[in-house]
């Protein structure tokens, strides 16, 4: 009886572990299932990895390409804009250039035309009031160094030996500087007489600048002696040109060196 009933209890315990193994089996054929998948998973994840990264590698080198190519343009690009303002800022420079040369040249040649032009008008009207001309005064001035050096052959100032005509005696150096003292004198005269045949309107005081030795002297028409002596022309001008001012109605003449009429000013209603 006994035995009967452990036979019984052993089939039975087969039978349950029948069930529990076919019951498990279906469970473990998932876990084997799942797990194959994750690893099927895990490989195919690593080869498309492997192919993103070389898509990715590929696509990186393509950005970077277009970008040195965007960059190489842009600045050629700014190079030759940077050129063209260059070119345009040294056109503008090199045509304001000329365009000042010319103005200048241009002002320069007017400056010159209008200077021979009021030359020329007065000299023509010099030449109508009957003053002599710078020629005219410097033929003058020839003939009085000539008629002194007459006199001075005629006082008997001549030399006596070969030797003294070599070396000219003192006195004939006094002489001759005094010849040419008094040829200058005579030639300042001359052209003062010539200047005050000028018509000047009644009551108008005349002022001469004239050259006296190595200095400047300033004279008054009917006054005797010099009103001033200055060692410049510059100065001598300017006080000469103060005296005529304070000498309203007044005219001023200007003489060269050699004596001749440089200009004539006049001051006030003159």
């Amino acid at each position: 009886m006994a035995k009967k009933k452990l036979k019984k209890k052993t089939a039975s315990k087969a039978k349950s572990a029948k069930r529990i193994d076919q019951m498990a089996d279906p469970v473990l054929n998932s876990a084997r299932d799942i797990v194959r998948a994750g690893l099927g998973a895990l490989a195919v994840a690593q080869k498309e990895g492997g192919k993103i990264r070389e898509q990715g590698s590929a696509l990186f080198e393509k950005l970077v390409a277009e970008g040195a190519k965007l960059e190489k343009e842009g600045k050629q690009s700014a190079e030759e804009s940077a050129a063209s303002v260059r070119k345009g800022v040294s056109g503008m420079r090199d045509e304001l250039e000329s365009r000042l040369d010319a103005a200048r040249k241009q002002a320069e040649d007017r400056w010159d035309k209008l200077e021979s032009v009021f030359e020329e008008r007065v000299a023509r009207v010099m030449a109508g009031l009957g003053v002599p001309s710078s020629d005219d005064v410097s033929k003058l001035t020839s003939q009085v160094e000539t008629l002194a050096r007459q006199v001075a052959q005629l006082s008997g100032e001549r030399p006596a030996a070969k030797a003294a005509a070599k070396k000219p005696a003192p006195a004939r150096k006094k002489a001759k500087r005094k010849a040419k003292r008094t040829a200058k004198r005579a030639s300042g005269k001359a052209a003062r007489t010539a200047a005050s045949k000028i018509a000047s309107p009644r009551g108008e005081v005349v002022f001469h600048l004239v050259p006296k030795d190595k200095d400047w002297a300033i004279t008054r028409e009917g006054a005797d002696g010099d009103l001033g002596v200055h060692g410049t022309k510059a100065e001598a001008l300017e006080a000469a040109r103060k005296a005529a001012q304070a000498a309203e109605p007044s005219r001023l003449v200007v003489h060269k060196a050699d004596g001749t009429i440089q200009a004539s000013y006049n001051y006030g209603d003159a």
